[in-house]
């Protein structure tokens, strides 16, 4: 291995967003994105030359903390030790005096980032030590993490996912989310993509197949109502345009709040949309049920407050 060059950068957080800095594009590793820092000089110890980097780049003075993680990372043309701290701004305002970008964002919005190399590790571990939701199963799950981070409480308007959602809440009725999410693609293939005009079509024949079909939930009553639900959904587009524009609309469009507690699992909202359900013939849509269907689909963002998700499932 060649030569390694000691490089230190600041984790900065401001509630649950950080700060990362794009390169200019002139450098090596041009327009990919990193945390603010450098290179330690003869003479320096890691927190000083982090506090001489903050001031030339961003123009900011830090208040340096304790080490969240070190690595090594082989480029081409160098190889690197990167110690990141975490940090908070002591004085100033950043502002882009070397960089060509910056940007505060959220753990969820990581993916939309294209990171130096040496940074990808870090961002792994700063995602498995985000604060989450008290889910059972939560942290040992990766499906199931996958799920609370990138779907649960994102508001939703796509009629495919939102009739998804719906055939899969419906079967979900006293048993664990989990096993839905890894019944999920069976679930897609026995139901012909979730394809609401086939699954209305569907005749005793296709209900004896999905009887089965080790796959999936095999509950007549459930296979049977999820028939008659593709034929009330179907009847709901009709009248209103799109499955979308008739759900949204009993809060206006808007996402509501109601934190996660682990004990609440139905509200005035859930009842009110259960009831009008239940009114257009769509079955295993109780109230209890529907508050599941409403959290899964962002109608309602009930991520706890102290989750990541929170804010930008707020957003």
């Amino acid at each position: 291995m060649a030569n390694i060059t000691e490089v230190v950068a600041a984790l900065i957080w401001d509630g649950h967003r950080f700060l990362i800095c794009q390169r200019p594009a002139h450098k090596a590793r041009g327009l990919l994105w990193e945390f603010v820092g450098g290179k330690t000089e003869a003479g320096e110890t890691s927190q000083q030359a982090l506090i001489r980097e903050c001031q030339e780049e961003l123009g900011i003075t830090l208040n340096v903390g304790e080490i969240f993680m070190d690595v090594t990372h082989e480029y081409p043309d160098l190889t690197v030790h990167l110690t990141l701290f975490n940090a908070t701004i002591a004085h100033g305002t950043p502002q882009l005096l070397e960089h060509n970008a910056m940007a505060w964002i959220g753990i969820s919005e990581i993916e939309n980032y294209d990171f130096c190399p040496a940074d990808v590790e870090i961002l792994a571990q700063i995602q498995a030590k985000a604060p989450r939701c008290q889910w059972p199963n939560l942290l040992t799950s990766p499906l199931y993490m996958e799920y609370h981070d990138h779907e649960w409480g994102v508001a939703s308007h796509d009629d495919g996912y939102l009739f998804e959602m719906l055939v899969l809440e419906s079967f979900h009725c006293g048993l664990s989310w989990l096993l839905m999410l890894k019944k999920r693609e069976g679930f897609r293939t026995a139901f012909d993509g979730f394809d609401p005009h086939k699954i209305a079509n569907y005749d005793d024949a296709k209900v004896a197949e999905l009887m089965d079909n080790p796959q999936i939930v095999r509950n007549k009553a459930k296979i049977l109502a999820t028939i008659q639900n593709a034929k009330s959904y179907l009847q709901v587009v009709e009248e209103f345009g799109s499955f979308d524009r008739y759900i949204w609309s009993f809060t206006d469009g808007q996402t509501v709040r109601h934190p996660f507690d682990g004990v609440t699992n139905r509200n005035h909202l859930s009842d009110r949309v259960s009831k009008d359900m239940k009114r257009r013939g769509f079955k295993f849509m109780g109230t209890v049920t529907t508050f599941s269907y409403l959290e899964a689909i962002g109608v309602m963002n009930n991520h706890a407050e102290d989750c990541f998700c929170c804010e930008s499932a707020c957003n």
